[in-house]
């Protein structure tokens, strides 16, 4: 026989009575002081879980209830009664510490597979379904913010950039259905030959590109750029950015970190790289692109290699602006061009 001691609550009535419910192998009696408040078989009530050491419920059909602290004596009386309905499962589980390390690695996994490949493959859905005025919100005074912190005004003269924005002009004309307002800048970026395409449409390409490359070899990387823009890759990675600094900062308590997010939207995507499968999208747009406007692909190979040269040419400098930099796989790229660039001449 063993007695315990909580508070006993009437059905629809907030009021608590303290009393002690004394339980043994025959069955129970609750009382309060004198007064015998309730009797019968343990099986009359269920118990809730235990967890930790918090307040466990005893609870009648009619909605009464008796509540206690006293785990330890609760648990080793209910073993007398196997067929009372209690629960335990939840209490064993926490008290088992290789289900409770089982329980944590598999947590962990699942956090892991969330970051890695459930956050990405929604931030491709979400941005292939976007309507084009959404990517040119997200772009709004993207260009503005560059050009503060990053770029300085171009150098070149105007009939370079005349020339290179007609050559813009027929590769436009060459995509199929649009719904993207293209605009092309010129910028100069600490030196470094470099392009990007923001959401919105707008490509910048910087002096030292424009110098470097021949008319068919910027062709190919503005091309490149305007996969990226076709394929959402810009608004993608946007909103893959914005899912995890939401997740990690409602997790630390900081919803600020969101509006953070937004004002450094400009410089993410300046610095950040595109996944390799992002990558191989705009190599095989723009190389489709390319043979429909007759230029050989392998003017890509060539001035992807041209740029790697530069960057092995400037390793020993801290600028982080260049090309390559966000653009792995040089090798890799450039003979996936060269194939290209066989198909298409086996196709003349």
């Amino acid at each position: 026989m063993t007695s315990i001691n909580g508070d006993f609550f009437e059905a629809n009535v907030s009021s608590r009575i303290p009393a002690t419910i004394t339980i043994s192998p025959e069955g129970y009696s609750l009382h309060s002081g004198e007064n015998q408040l309730r009797s019968g078989r343990v099986e009359d009530f269920t118990v809730s879980e235990r967890i930790g050491n918090t307040a466990r419920r005893l609870q009648w059909i009619d909605g009464a209830l008796f509540e206690t602290t006293e785990n330890d004596a609760l648990d080793s009386v209910l073993r007398l009664h196997p067929k009372a309905i209690r629960g335990g499962m939840a209490h064993r589980l926490e008290s088992n510490w290789s289900i409770a390390l089982g329980s944590v690695a598999f947590v962990g996994i699942v956090i892991f597979s969330l970051f890695k490949w459930g956050i990405p493959a929604a931030a491709h859905n979400i941005a292939s379904r976007l309507p084009v005025t959404a990517h040119e919100l997200v772009s709004t005074g993207a260009l503005k913010s560059l050009d503060q912190f990053i770029f300085s005004p171009t150098a070149l003269n105007t009939n370079t950039q005349s020339d290179v924005q007609d050559s813009f002009a027929s590769m436009i004309e060459t995509l199929d259905g649009t719904e993207f307002n293209y605009r092309l800048h010129f910028r100069k970026m600490h030196g470094m030959p470099n392009a990007m395409a923001l959401p919105s449409g707008e490509i910048i390409v910087s002096d030292a590109f424009v110098e470097l490359a021949s008319k068919e070899e910027l062709e190919a990387v503005l091309l490149h750029e305007l996969g990226h823009v076709e394929e959402r890759h810009g608004m993608e990675q946007v909103i893959n950015a914005s899912a995890v600094s939401v997740i990690i900062s409602t997790a630390l308590g900081n919803l600020g970190g969101v509006n953070e997010l937004v004002a450094g939207v400009p410089v993410f995507l300046l610095q950040s790289s595109y996944s390799r499968k992002n990558e191989s999208a705009a190599d095989a747009f723009a190389f489709n692109q390319m043979a429909r406007a007759g230029i050989d692909p392998i003017h890509f190979a060539t001035v992807i290699r041209k740029l790697g040269t530069t960057n092995q040419h400037d390793s020993d400098s801290d600028d982080t602006t260049s090309y390559l930099s966000s653009h792995p796989g040089t090798e890799q790229r450039a003979q996936r061009a060269m194939e290209a660039s066989r198909r298409f001449n086996s196709t003349r």
